[in-house]
């Protein structure tokens, strides 16, 4: 129904219901969901709809495509070899009617440098021409899964008194989740490339470990909610900004002012700041494509995690909350002192 809608009602979202090249190789899911249909796609310029996937990898072993088994694996991907994760993400993918999904560990080889890199520079790309990013939120490896059975009963039934009606009624509640954004308790919430796929990305699927929520380039939603959750959605904003952005044809004057999309690049370093990197250096690098992003409206100098136009205010930075000294990596140079990058640790402003 979110994905309908999104499709068909949302001017800020039409354009991407278009049909993209794929991917340099995607996971062919097929179209019998039979799980002899599963295999490697070399895409070779073919266009099509296809999702994407987002997901902790955790320390766990699991099928990936090496140079080894490449060949084997373009003519039959074996089901039963692939990690929980996997097949939950080849679910989704065939219930919402696609064809394609694009997996990175099984479509990169992770055992050719020459691949990686050249596949490395196109993943920004991968994830903003998906139709949908399916975000793994509540797994924190690839072996658990996400898809788990839930009691679709409500969780209290009262019967209740009805003046005038001998039968009475039953009034059904469901417990109240809050308003606090049910993904930033998950696993994923706290790795920092997840963190550039989920702005990059034109939708956003979430399954937690409570509830679905669903995030486009102009509204949120949660199941717990009947209506749209836009204002309690943080990274919402700046999924707007990146969409326009990636979007506009029009006079780019009509957009936010210079001073509003610094302010929004503040709000996104204080969203990631505390994010983990498995390798301290790609602390900058994993917000390199969003960076991007913003330089064609700032058109700017764009220093360590910071915008020149935005000095001496984006210095003004502090560490807030708790400090985990067990980040810091002293021998390995990751920004200068003035940069908030420098820290391990949440940042904050006091300009904000």
């Amino acid at each position: 129904e979110w994905l309908d809608s999104c499709v068909s009602t949302h001017e800020n979202c039409h354009s991407l219901s278009e049909e993209p090249a794929l991917p340099t190789r995607v996971l062919d899911v097929g179209t019998t969901g039979d799980a002899t249909d599963l295999r490697l796609l070399l895409s070779k310029g073919l266009q099509g709809r296809y999702a994407a996937a987002s997901f902790c990898w955790g320390k766990i072993g699991i099928l990936r495509t090496t140079q080894a088994v490449l060949n084997a694996l373009v003519v039959r991907i074996p089901l039963e070899q692939l990690s929980q994760t996997f097949i939950d993400f080849i679910t989704i993918t065939r219930e919402l009617g696609l064809r394609y999904i694009w997996i990175d560990a099984l479509c990169i080889v992770q055992d050719s440098y020459e691949d990686w890199e050249k596949e490395a520079a196109l993943l920004p790309h991968y994830f903003q021409n998906s139709f949908v990013n399916i975000v793994a939120a509540s797994a924190s490896d690839a072996s658990q899964g996400f898809l788990a059975s839930r009691s679709s009963s409500p969780l209290f039934t009262f019967h209740v008194h009805i003046p005038g009606d001998p039968r009475g009624g039953v009034l059904h509640l469901r417990k109240y989740l809050g308003l606090q954004d049910p993904v930033s308790a998950e696993p994923i919430s706290s790795r920092g490339w997840v963190f550039q796929e989920q702005l990059l990305s034109p939708r956003n699927l979430y399954y937690t470990s409570r509830e679905m929520t669903w995030e486009c380039q102009q509204t949120a939603h949660r199941e717990s909610f009947d209506a749209s959750v836009s204002s309690y959605s943080p990274r919402l904003e700046i999924k707007k900004f990146i969409g326009e952005i990636n979007t506009k044809t029009g006079n780019e004057a009509d957009g936010p002012q210079e001073q509003e999309i610094l302010d929004l690049w503040d709000s996104l370093v204080t969203m990631y700041s505390d994010k983990k990197v498995t390798y301290a250096p790609d602390r900058l690098l994993a917000l390199e494509s969003l960076a991007r992003v913003f330089h064609k409206v700032l058109q700017d100098d764009y220093m360590a995690g910071m915008w020149r136009s935005g000095f001496p205010e984006s210095m003004a930075w502090y560490r807030s909350g708790i400090h985990d000294s067990s980040k810091e990596t002293h021998h390995i140079y990751i920004a200068p002192s003035w940069s908030w990058a420098s820290d391990f640790g949440s940042t904050a402003y006091f300009f904000t």
